[in-house]
């Protein structure tokens, strides 16, 4: 199959409200993939979807209005669009994902949410992160960096890797009103190493090893 017909069938799946598809085509849409590069319709689709429960879409939405070329207003829409993903119920954003026909039957449900729980999950904790991000930065809304350093935690606490590292440099380096505090800096990359993160598994080689 072609990148083409791959985004002719997303698309046609998308028009009948498949949310995974319809994830897809915003996906295609931004990055020029079987289709030439539109933002006006990516942000439609990722906008679509996000109504639908994507936490993914909410996140893929507010990093195009987070960058060069969006103003103020978008930057503040990206903000909230993230602080709803966020305390977004993680069963019933696995459930949206459920094709139509599989809906009548909770058992079938059941499973399929079982399923693919850890990925909404993962998705749940890169929007802590990157709520955690604009906060810290004061993109969107008014700085916090406490605030801010709440949220990543709490992205790692889901598994984010990123999330981990980013708290260990900003200890490290302190930054955007973070103090420095480099024992906890080095707790942080130690965790992001734990969590698969390549570039703290060799910081933490080099430099923090016992």
């Amino acid at each position: 199959m072609t990148q083409k017909e791959r985004f002719m069938t997303c698309l046609a799946s998308a028009e009948q409200g498949d949310l995974a598809a319809m994830d897809d085509v915003a996906n295609m849409y931004a990055d020029g993939i079987g289709a030439e590069p539109d933002v006006a319709a990516a942000q439609r689709w990722y906008a679509s979807a996000v109504e639908k429960g994507s936490i993914s879409s909410a996140i893929n939405l507010a990093l195009l209005l987070t960058s060069a070329g969006f103003g103020e207003d978008d930057k503040r829409r990206a903000f909230h669009l993230l602080e709803n993903a966020v305390r977004t119920d993680e069963e019933k954003a696995a459930a949206a994902y459920a094709p139509e026909d599989m809906k009548r039957y909770s058992i079938i449900v059941h499973d399929y949410v079982a399923n693919i729980l850890p990925s909404v999950r993962a998705s749940k904790g890169k929007a802590m992160h990157m709520l955690g991000r604009l906060m810290v930065e004061g993109v969107g809304t008014d700085p916090d960096p406490a605030g801010g350093v709440k949220w990543m935690e709490q992205a790692v606490a889901l598994g984010c890797a990123e999330a981990a590292y980013e708290l260990g440099v900003a200890l490290w380096h302190g930054k955007s009103g973070i103090s420095i505090d480099r024992q906890t800096s080095i707790a942080w990359f130690r965790r992001a190493a734990d969590l698969g993160h390549a570039e703290a598994a060799e910081l933490v080689k080099k430099h923090f090893s016992d």
